[in-house]
């Protein structure tokens, strides 16, 4: 059943149909001659309207390829510029892969928000389209969190250094890399040696 909308537009075409068949011949071939331009002219307004309200079914939220955006959580553009810039640096996300495989190794499943390497790696693959998410804009106060388990006090309303946050990752980082447990290597003589 047509709703009264739908069933004003189809009278609307059957008297417009009946009108053109009503005209003289020579109307009707100067319509039939111009029949290319009334089609390319249709064809493009049932594309436009396509393009406007799009298909029936939802579209994804995010398509491959595109990259997302970071949310500013007040003064944090020093912070997103940061994440964007490291997120270009596959040899970075690479390191960071390799040295969060001792957590999943020792671990069934870390809490991400544990770990500042964990944290950082999930957000860096988001930000460089590796890890796949639905959300077009993401939230970095996670990064932001973990730095302050590392105790470092980052205010999101003043003015802050791209650099010195550079500076308070890399610390922490390493910080993180000397809690864990070192394997000694065979020819490292000095730590092998018993005290007597």
């Amino acid at each position: 059943m047509l709703s009264s909308q739908a069933q004003e537009a189809v009278s609307a075409a059957d008297r417009a149909i009946q009108r053109f068949l009503q005209t003289g011949t020579a109307v009707r071939y100067k319509v039939m001659k111009n029949w290319g331009v009334i089609g390319g002219i249709a064809a493009a307004l049932a594309a436009g309207i396509y393009v406007i309200w799009g298909p029936i079914t939802e579209r994804k939220k995010r398509r491959k390829g595109l990259v997302p955006g970071l949310v500013n959580l007040g003064n944090t553009c020093f912070m997103n510029s940061l994440l964007q810039g490291l997120s270009a640096c596959p040899a970075f996300i690479k390191w960071l892969e390799e040295f969060t495989t001792q957590y999943t190794k020792d671990q069934k499943e870390p809490p991400p928000q544990q770990y500042l390497s964990l944290t950082l790696l999930h957000l860096l693959k988001a930000l460089s389209c590796q890890e796949v998410t639905d959300d077009e804009v993401l939230d970095a106060s996670c990064l932001l969190d973990v730095l302050r388990m590392y105790r470092w006090q980052i205010s999101s309303f003043e003015e802050q250094d791209a650099h010195e946050l550079f500076h308070v990752i890399t610390s922490s980082l390493e910080d993180e890399r000397d809690r864990q447990p070192r394997v000694t290597h065979l020819f490292d003589v000095h730590s092998l040696e018993v005290n007597h």
